[in-house]
């Protein structure tokens, strides 16, 4: 009887012994099959890549439902989302409230894909006179946009300091690469009537 016994416990042992060897097989392919899906999913955001901007129509907007994002600074004000094209022209005329930029779309891989842009807007050469911040010759700030669809960026001239006639400049930045920039003359009111 000793002996029986002795052949049984050898046999829960390997049984045992063979449980516990599926069960890090089991958890060994989990762990593989976990790392992969991650590992496919980091790589399909890195292969996301941007080609182009392109500028679609410019000039001077009236917003439509769109917010206007002021950077901490207080300078400048910008109009993003919804905007409605007023008048097709890279000329402005120096008056307050005047919202002129451009709507684009990133051309990329992934359709959809959010994408960080840099807008930077460069004053004209001399500068213009910020009450909160000194003289100023550019300013910017990043918001997200998506590869194909309808994107738009307006600065709004809403203060008496912004009215600095001159080529004013919108950029658009993704990492280090400028893909889209347009100029805009801004013109005193009175010129402008002419």
């Amino acid at each position: 009887m000793h002996g029986v016994k002795h052949n049984n416990d050898a046999s829960v042992g390997r049984a045992r012994f063979a449980a516990l060897c599926l069960i890090a097989a089991l958890l060994v392919l989990l762990a593989s099959w976990f790392f992969i899906i991650n590992a496919q999913a980091g790589q399909l955001q890195s292969h996301v890549s941007v080609d182009d901007i392109l500028i679609t129509d410019f000039g001077i907007y009236e917003p439509q439902g769109g917010k206007d994002v002021t950077l901490p600074t207080g300078v400048p004000r910008y109009t993003v989302d919804d905007v409605q094209l007023v008048a097709e022209t890279n000329t402005i005329p120096a008056k307050l409230g005047t919202k002129f930029g451009f709507r684009y779309r990133i051309v990329g891989n992934s359709w959809g894909a959010p994408v960080a842009i840099k807008v930077v807007t460069l004053y004209p050469p001399a500068g213009a006179v910020s009450p909160k911040m000194g003289l100023i010759h550019s300013a910017s700030l990043l918001k997200t946009a998506h590869i194909g669809a309808s994107n738009a960026i307006a600065y709004s001239a809403d203060e008496p300091w912004e009215m600095v006639p001159g080529v004013w400049t919108i950029q658009l930045w993704v990492g280090s690469n400028k893909l889209a920039e347009q100029t805009f003359n801004m013109i005193p009111q009175q010129s402008a009537a002419r």
